[in-house]
C-alpha cells in the first residue's frame, strides 16, 4: 500500500538535491499547492495554477524587489497537484513543454505519481541544450483516497537569478484518458516483456 509513500518521496527529493551538492549555495526547497487539474474540452483536463514568476498561469509570484540582493541560485520546487476533479484511473499527457523565462535554467523536471500499490512512476522531461525548455510525454495514475498530501506532483529543479525581470516558468499541460489503442500497445509491450522473462527463466532451468 502507500504507507511508506511519504518516506519514499522525501528520499527521492533528497537524492535529487544531492546532485547539486558541489555548489556552494544551499538549495531553496519550495512546496506549492496551487496546481489543479480542471475539466477542459473534449474530455481533457487542463493543469491550472502551475508556474511561477511572470507566466501565463502563475502559482505564487517570486520576483525580487531589491535587484542587488540576489545572485544566481539553485532552486527546487515541488508542485502538489490537486486531482479532486479527476476520477481514479490512468491518464496521459503528450509533448508537454515547460518553458522558462528570464534567468531560469532547468536542470531536471519530473512528473510523478503513485499507483494503487504504492509504486512510484516518474516521467523525466528532456531538457533543451540551452536549459530553457523541458519536454515530456507519459502516463500517471490517480489514486483515491491518497494517504499522503499528494499522490501526483511535479518537481522542477534548476537555477535562477531573481534580479532579472520576467523570471519564472510555466506550462499548458493537458491530461486525458489514454485511447484504447494506447492501452492495447501497453498491454502488448507488457506481454512481450513477460514472455522474454519467462523464456529466460525456462532456459536457466534447463541448464
Amino acid at each position: 500500500m502507500l504507507n511508506n509513500a511519504f518516506v519514499i518521496k522525501a528520499l527521492a527529493v533528497a537524492a535529487l538535491c544531492a546532485t547539486c551538492a558541489s555548489t556552494a549555495q544551499a538549495i531553496e526547497i519550495t512546496v506549492y499547492n496551487t496546481a489543479i487539474f480542471r475539466p477542459a474540452p473534449n474530455g481533457a483536463y487542463q493543469l491550472d495554477g502551475f508556474g511561477r514568476g511572470d507566466t501565463s498561469r502563475p502559482g505564487i509570484d517570486s520576483i525580487a524587489t531589491d535587484a542587488g540582493s540576489f545572485a544566481t541560485q539553485v532552486f527546487f520546487d515541488t508542485w502538489n497537484i490537486n486531482v479532486s476533479l479527476l476520477s481514479p484511473g490512468n491518464y496521459q499527457f503528450n509533448s508537454t513543454v515547460v518553458f522558462a523565462t528570464g534567468s531560469v535554467l532547468f536542470s531536471n523536471v519530473a512528473f510523478n505519481s503513485y499507483d494503487e500499490l504504492g509504486h512510484r512512476n516518474t516521467v523525466l522531461f528532456d531538457i533543451s541544450a540551452d536549459g530553457k525548455q523541458a519536454t515530456g510525454s507519459g502516463n500517471f495514475s490517480v489514486v483515491k483516497p491518497c494517504p499522503v498530501q499528494s499522490c501526483v506532483w511535479i518537481d522542477v529543479f534548476g537555477t535562477q537569478d531573481l534580479s532579472v525581470g520576467q523570471t519564472g516558468y510555466g506550462s499548458n499541460l493537458v491530461a486525458q484518458i489514454p485511447e484504447p489503442a494506447s492501452y492495447a500497445l501497453l498491454l502488448a509491450g507488457l506481454t512481450a516483456v513477460a514472455g522474454v522473462a519467462g523464456r529466460r527463466r525456462f532456459a536457466s532451468v534447463k541448464k
